[in-house]
């Protein structure tokens, strides 16, 4: 009798010291906004050399990528250069994409437009195909473009 009442006394003292056992914690995770934007490398184009009698036939370059990643809606990527040349026009436009939607063949400027539209939370990219029209007055000539993920206008 007096085993049982000591292994039941054991068991409600046991018992007791668990059920005062336990904590809570809130654990907060931030998470920051993303966006970030990324090209392969640079471009070269080299235009043909005209035959007597003719122009330069426009040349092209699609050798480089453009990368992106947004946690964010709303988003599109913009487009500039730093400066015309002169008899030189400069044309790009985002082929292949995954994660938005072309804005089509874009003649560059130094004013940015939309290249990459209908960008949400996604990680996406796109080929980078250059097109340049040169005039016979036109000479070697290095452009800085420059590609922008904001917040669609």
């Amino acid at each position: 009798m007096k085993i049982m009442r000591l292994t039941g006394l054991l068991l409600l003292v046991a018992a007791s010291a668990w059920a005062g056992n336990t904590a809570t914690q809130n654990v907060d995770v931030t998470v920051p906004a993303i966006d970030e934007v990324a090209v392969s490398g640079d471009a070269t184009i080299t235009f043909s050399t005209p035959s007597g009698g003719s122009g330069f036939s426009d040349a092209t370059d699609a050798s480089t990528t453009l990368s992106w990643t947004t946690n964010q809606s709303g988003r599109e990527i913009t487009i500039a250069y730093d400066a015309a040349h002169s008899g030189l026009t400069l044309k790009c436009e985002a082929t292949s994409i995954s994660g938005g939607t072309s804005g089509g063949q874009i003649t560059l400027g130094t004013s940015a437009a939309d290249f990459v539209t209908s960008i949400d939370n996604t990680a996406g990219s796109a080929t980078l195909s250059y097109t340049a029209s040169a005039t016979l007055s036109a000479t070697t000539s290095a452009y800085v473009v420059t590609f922008t993920i904001q917040a669609a206008a």
